[in-house]
């Protein structure tokens, strides 16, 4: 089974056993909308307090104001998560960890990707030989 295949079987269990929870609650057609709650808090919230961090040095929402090149953005990731890999766990300058630092700059990829606003280099910095679009 394919991992698409397997999301959708897993969400389709997910949102039938959510049915079963919910009998006794009024009706409410969440099918196909996305388990949010599913997404670990410590997540959201240690994502949200570099976001924090980011909005005091450049602006809120400084991100989405322009077009980034994807091969920035993961190369950015890429140096928080090998920083703590490396057993550098928090950012020197913001004291927070690399994990939340990564996870904005993925935030931001996915964001810009379904935008339609990023800028794929990925093929121009060598990244990319043979991938499908």
């Amino acid at each position: 089974m394919d991992t698409a295949t397997k999301f959708l079987t897993d969400q389709m269990r997910w949102e039938r056993e959510q049915r079963e929870l919910s009998k006794d609650q009024p009706a409410k057609f969440d099918d196909g909308k996305p388990p949010i709650a599913l997404v670990p808090p410590e997540y959201i919230i240690g994502t949200a307090h570099v976001l924090a961090f980011g909005a005091k040095k450049y602006a809120a929402g400084n991100w989405a104001t322009g077009s980034f090149t994807a091969s920035r953005l993961l190369s950015a990731a890429m140096r928080h998560i090998l920083a703590w890999m490396g057993g550098e766990k928090n950012d020197p300058e913001s004291g927070l960890s690399h994990i939340y630092h990564a996870s904005c700059m993925l935030a931001f990829l996915a964001a810009q990707m379904e935008r339609g606003t990023l800028k794929d280099d990925m093929e121009e910095v060598g990244a990319a030989k043979g991938r499908d679009s």
